[in-house]
């Protein structure tokens, strides 16, 4: 073992992880290709928003990632344009090919695909990552796919703090859901959340990487005090795990019948040595070990957190609930393994003194690097490491299967081509992996990092693991090879240039040499140095991008009911296990919605005015956003259509925008907005789809708002029950569910109580986000709802006198429910929440059961 050089505090921690330092000895001297199983896979990645660029094109929204970086953390660079491989994916998987690599690994940007989290699919993006899968498959390369690598949509982190609330399980779940659907029937290996103990520490402890939370005196590289370094990391990674393990019995309940793939998560890992053969700093090690590892690893194979922690940190780590724990053990098919370097562990117990504690206070160790991890300096070559890593695996967690799926060594941007270093690198490290085979694990791959040269969390562009070089200098962004892409069959991308060309490194040609069979001996490569490679670097120095501002969204506080309600967080509790749609009646329907406002767009077309939600948007309500485009279902419904027929709906629920019907409310209907909902009708039915109209969604037309002042007036009895009358004519002989108006508690309750919606009526001390007092929040909202189900009933006995007989439909009102449960079992928590009930669904239920 080297002597230790530099000894390091625990507070450094992330910022060496992040940096992935990494120190050497060679494992196998000499092996080729074939000393590998025939199928061992051998592969390189990137992450979207190291790789892809194009972050403001095609509907792709922010991510954690992308606000850290315009915050200045990675030198003031970001991801932006980045390799642009968002545009240049064909001309990369060409390169893979010439590399020979049997695999790549890339991530899927969770904020292109599903630009607010949840929700809508952005089809642009979806085109992308099909035809980047289609690119890789057609050219016999196999995708690992990634579904958050540091980059949680910022629209979930503004709304509800991300990892933080139990609300992320669901949305990550159903984001896996489309990915899964969508992609799994070409990709077969899914990492669910990538290196999720470094992400934490960063993220929710030191406050140096995405989200960039952590409170004072944990905070390193940001003044930063939003969050809290005590709890929030563990918090931050019990959330990760429930939502992993969500994510994997979705798939092995819903998908892995057909598509036979498998499902991980990756773990980040370091050499763990003791500094000195003391009791005190072998159990140390241990501890630091199942603080590092067991943290993700132990949940995963036992249910539940290591002893050592839970005994250090308290009831500051989270307690898996039975059904939890059942769920999280056993949740994977294989293990990712992400390592660099190596650390030697000796005790600190007295840190357990320090209050309050984080968790590097609570690991109670002190860890010694072996070299300056601050600089973007070579790393020592230490591959015995990673080999005793992968024995630990076998010994401690059952020799699960394992990916290396980062491996790789960091110089200095721009410090030459010869990048003989990184070939040295690999050499010792595939050898470490053989020999570990060798040995018995169960190690099924090794994924070189990177690619290409691309962004890095913390150095931006200062620092490269690529093994092709991109000139940022350039205005071409050429792409050079260094010697890494000769020896390893990779290549650079040169950032100046418009097309963003690629060209092999040197490394990249022992790499592809050892793929084809030949022997993995640096000198080959040595010997065969290329002319064309020792060209003047003269000319690459720093280059300087235009910064692209951003305004980011101001974080939505979750302050009141209403503004719960609107954003629907719900908590994840699982039903039945295991169930398929055979389980339910043949009758039974399965569908999905939208709402006018919300999906049509064209708000100044064909005659449409506005209505009360184009006035609440308009007034800068929805950060200042609008409906006025939205999806464009208004001209796309025929494709959407097409979507729904191959997602297999039974059914899809929409609404009719009254103002686009009844453009004054009352009186002429507009024969434009006539035919767009016959024709939308008919392309429903057309394709074999059940339409559910719906007739009130937050929506009544703003001139009787300005009339009479909407639902607080009886006058809109009978004015809806004659919007309800066109309706039920004109659609009714193809529409058999109607409802007639959208969640009224809600609607009445934000809109008249506490002025945070559609028509932004209160009173104070009672209105919430609007200055507005115009209204009387004491009782406008029980006069609301008062007309509403006068209007309500008024249209159902217009439907039953009038057009049941011959039309054969039904007429419904939808209610928001939540799952009441009193805090304890005294009493009058209980009746509080009969009371809870009684107001919230009660309210609407009992007047309709009455009538």
């Amino acid at each position: 073992m080297m002597e230790p050089q530099t000894s390091f505090t625990l507070v450094p921690l992330l910022l060496i992880i992040l940096n992935s330092p990494v120190g050497v000895l060679s494992g196998a001297d000499q092996y080729s290709r074939s000393d590998f199983p025939a199928d061992f896979v051998f592969g390189s990645g990137t992450s979207a928003y190291q790789v892809e660029g194009a972050a403001y094109e095609d509907g792709r929204t922010p991510s954690i990632w992308d606000t850290f970086a315009h915050d200045g953390y990675a030198h003031g660079e970001n991801g932006d344009v980045a390799c642009d491989g968002y545009h240049k994916y064909k001309e990369d998987v060409q390169l893979m090919v010439e590399t020979g690599l049997d695999a790549y690994r890339f991530s899927i940007s969770w904020s292109r695909l599903i630009p607010n989290g949840r929700g809508l699919v952005n089809p642009k993006g979806l085109d992308y990552y099909n035809n980047l899968i289609n690119e890789l498959i057609s050219n016999g390369i196999q995708p690992h796919v990634t579904l958050h690598n540091f980059d949680l949509p910022q629209a979930l982190e503004d709304e509800y703090e991300g990892w933080l609330s139990r609300d992320v399980i669901r949305d990550f779940t159903d984001y896996a859901d489309v990915c899964f659907r969508e992609f799994g029937d070409r990709v077969l290996y899914w990492t669910t959340v990538n290196e999720p103990n470094v992400f934490a520490l960063g993220g929710y402890d030191q406050g140096n990487a995405p989200p960039q939370r952590c409170s004072p005196p944990f905070c390193t590289i940001t003044n930063n005090t939003r969050g809290n370094s005590t709890f929030e990391a563990y918090l931050a990674v019990h959330h990760i795990l429930l939502a992993h393990s969500s994510a994997v019995r979705l798939y092995r309940t819903k998908y892995r019948d057909q598509q036979r793939g498998f499902v991980g998560i990756s773990v980040y890992t370091f050499g763990i040595t003791p500094q000195t053969n003391k009791e005190e700093d072998m159990v140390a090690t241990q501890r630091a070990r199942d603080f590092m590892v067991g943290w993700i690893m132990e949940p995963l194979i036992y249910g539940d957190y290591p002893i050592s922690m839970k005994k250090t940190a308290g009831a500051r780590i989270p307690t898996f609930t039975s059904c939890e724990s059942k769920q999280v053990k056993g949740s994977y098919d294989f293990i990712g393994v992400i390592h660099y370097m190596n650390m030697n562990v000796s005790d600190n117990y007295g840190a357990l003194n320090i209050n309050p504690r984080d968790f590097h206070a609570d690991m109670a160790v002190n860890l010694i690097y072996d070299q300056d991890l601050f600089s973007n300096t070579e790393y020592s070559v230490t591959p015995w490491g990673l080999q005793q890593e992968l024995n630990k695996f076998k010994l401690l967690y059952g020799n699960p299967p394992i990916f290396i799926l980062e491996n790789g060594q960091r110089t200095a941007s721009n410090s030459s081509l010869l990048d003989l270093s990184r070939v040295k690198y690999f050499h010792g490290y595939i050898g470490a992996v053989l020999d570990a085979l060798r040995n018995g694990s169960h190690v099924k791959g090794y994924f070189a990092w990177s690619f290409m040269d691309v962004f890095e969390l913390l150095d931006g562009y200062g620092s490269s693991y690529g093994l092709y070089y991109v000139d940022r200098n350039d205005p071409e962004l050429k792409r050079y090879p260094k010697l890494s892409a000769k020896c390893y069959g990779l290549y650079y991308v040169d950032r100046n240039d418009p097309e963003l060309k690629r060209y092999p490194k040197l490394s990249a040609k022992w790499y592809k040499h050892f793929l084809m069979g030949r022997t993995s001996s640096i000198e080959l490569v040595e010997n065969e140095k290329d002319p064309s490679l020792v060209s003047d670097l003269g000319h690459l120095h720093d280059l300087r991008l235009p910064q692209i501002m951003m305004e980011l969204q101001t974080c939505f506080t979750l302050g009141t009911l209403l503004l719960i309600i609107l954003n629907s967080p719900v908590g994840v509790l699982s039903g039945a296990d295991q169930y398929s749609r055979s389980d339910f009646p043949a009758d039974f329907v399965f569908g999905s919605g939208t709402s006018a406002y919300q999906v049509e767009g064209a708000a100044y077309e064909d005659g449409r005015t506005a209505s009360i939600w184009d006035t609440f948007a308009h007034d800068g309500y929805a950060h200042g956003e609008n409906g006025d485009i939205a999806c464009d279902g208004y001209h796309k419904y025929k494709e959407d259509v097409q979507l729904m027929v191959e997602t297999g709906l039974d059914a899809y629920r929409f609404s009719i925008s009254w103002s686009r019907l009844i453009p004054n409310g009352r009186g002429l209907v507009n024969p434009k907005g006539l035919d767009y909902y016959n024709n939308l009708i008919n392309e429903l039915i057309s394709n074999g789809i059940q339409p559910h109209v719906t007739l009130h969604h937050y929506d009544h037309p703003q001139a009787l708002e300005d009339e009479y002042e909407g639902w607080l007036s009886r006058d809109v009895v009978r004015d809806f029950t004659d919007y309800a009358d066109v309706c039920f004519r004109e659609f009714g002989d193809r529409v058999l569910y109607w409802t007639t108006i959208n969640e009224p508690n809600v609607f009445a309750i934000g809109g008249y109580d506490q002025g945070n919606v559609p028509p932004q009526r209160c009173s104070p001390p009672f209105c919430t986000i609007t200055n507005n007092t115009r209204g009387n929040s004491t009782f406008e909202a029980y006069l609301a709802v008062h007309h509403i189900l006068l209007a309500h009933s008024s249209a159902v006995t217009l439907y039953r006198t009038k057009y049941r007989d011959q039309q054969c439909g039904f007429v419904g009102i939808s209610v928001y429910t939540f799952g009441f449960t009193p805090q304890t079992n005294k009493e009058d928590d209980v009746i509080a929440t009969q009371r809870a009930r009684d107001f919230m669904v009660g309210w609407t239920r009992r007047s309709i059961r009455a009538s």
